[in-house]
């Protein structure tokens, strides 16, 4: 799907890490990291269009259980 910026085969992967203080077992709040790269055919076509194959980012959150 070249129109999607999409290439046949493994487009993308992605490594995360995460760090989170349980303030019980129920509840944790966390932040991390996390790095995507595309891939193969996927990352020629995103260079092709001008767009970066790669992106970091930076994530935070709560994790809960019922």
């Amino acid at each position: 799907m070249p129109e999607a910026s999409i290439g046949a085969g493994l487009t993308d992967v992605e490594f995360g890490v995460r760090l989170h203080y349980e303030v019980s077992r129920r509840f944790a709040p966390y932040i991390g990291l996390s790095h995507q790269r595309s891939v193969g055919k996927t990352a020629r076509l995103s260079r092709a269009a001008g767009e970066d194959p790669r992106a970091t980012s930076f994530v935070a959150g709560l994790r809960f259980w019922f």
